[in-house]
């Protein structure tokens, strides 16, 4: 029987990814737009017992992202229930090519989930943000966006210390200023930007996976629901409109087992973070349930659960995203989970 689930959730992986890897959006930016995205991510769990909200629980989504892995750093996985990030941040495209984009990114604001408003490095946390608020990052994108990388992260580094040392902050105290070139090649190494990303602007990744998306027109409906884990139904719509105007509508249910959230099972990971020893740090995930829930050979403690994940989204018509809403419900025997994401564009 274990293995049966393995097959069928590995066959349910298959067609998730082909539905995200078949025919997807095609962006045309041109040179000189401008555009002001902000995002907003939230968990939360209610008993049904008594209808009572309860924080501070580990809740992960089923449902495996595009990208089909996850980051030890990753916001979304990181936060409980009761909890949310948020951020705002804008994109300039500087150059325009058949093969690629050169993007300005800046960030203008960070909402830090209370996690890490508790935390003890909680100044230091505010204290870069707020450097970086003055960066100028320039980002070399492909031509569908799903692959990019910061080119002036030589120069970023040299202004996080120079501005870094006049502002005083107390990441640099006592530090010794002839040691900057190891310092930056350090911050190389560790792909400090890219932690940066991952940790406090979780919504540039949804941003570009919202153009990884299955797009091909009309109605389509994949699987049939049945109370029995590994069971799914896919259905999807998309609709066009003037100019490169469209909007995606996708809906997955499975049954699926999964761990009950516990109060008394949960860690915070948050607070074991330090700045001076983060390290990227990669996990595989061959199959649509992250880590936690992927040991399903394993059934100890598990529940069948139904799982719910909805998406919404719409382009205009000079193809950037308008809005990405994600909305991903788990129903477990004794409560029900619920991870909300949200991109919107803001006028500039």
């Amino acid at each position: 029987m274990r293995r049966i689930a393995t097959l069928l959730l590995l066959l349910l992986t298959t067609l998730w990814a082909s539905a995200q890897n078949k025919q997807t959006y095609f962006p045309d930016f041109k040179k000189g737009q401008t555009v002001i995205y902000e995002h907003l991510l939230k968990k939360t769990y209610q008993r049904n017992s008594d209808n009572t909200t309860v924080d501070g629980l580990e809740l992960y989504s089923p449902f495996a992202t595009s990208l089909g892995g996850f980051n030890f750093l990753d916001m979304v996985r990181m936060l409980p229930t009761g909890d949310s990030i948020s951020s705002k941040f804008s994109l300039k495209v500087l150059e325009a090519t058949p093969y690629a984009y050169i993007m300005e990114f800046k960030l203008i604001d960070v909402g830090l989930p209370k996690e890490l408003r508790r935390s003890s490095d909680t100044k230091d946390f505010l204290e870069i943000i707020n450097l970086t608020k003055n960066f100028k990052m320039r980002l070399m994108m492909s031509r569908k966006l799903g692959e990019w990388v910061v080119i002036n992260t030589n120069e970023l580094y040299k202004q996080f210390l120079t501005e870094g040392r006049k502002r005083k902050l107390s990441i640099f105290e006592g530090e010794d200023e002839g040691r900057d070139e190891e310092r930056i090649a350090e911050m190389q190494r560790r792909n400090a930007i890219n932690i940066f990303f991952y940790m406090f602007v979780p919504g540039f990744k949804v941003f570009t996976e919202s153009y990884s998306l299955r797009c091909e027109g009309g109605h389509r409906e994949e699987g049939e629901l049945k109370e029995e884990k590994g069971s799914f139904k896919f259905v999807s719509d998309v609709t066009k409109g003037k100019g490169r105007e469209m909007n995606f509508k996708m809906n997955m249910d499975m049954y699926s087992s999964l761990y009950e959230p516990d109060n008394d099972t949960y860690a915070s990971n948050v607070d074991s973070i330090s700045i001076d020893s983060i390290e990227m740090d990669y996990v595989d995930v061959d199959t649509i349930v992250t880590d936690e829930e992927d040991s399903l050979l394993y059934d100890d403690g598990k529940v069948l659960c139904k799982a719910q994940n909805v998406i919404d989204v719409k382009m205009d018509k000079k193809s950037w995203l308008e809005k990405y809403e994600n909305t991903v419900t788990i129903n477990y025997p004794n409560g029900v989970g619920t991870i909300y994401q949200v991109v919107r564009r803001r006028k500039n």
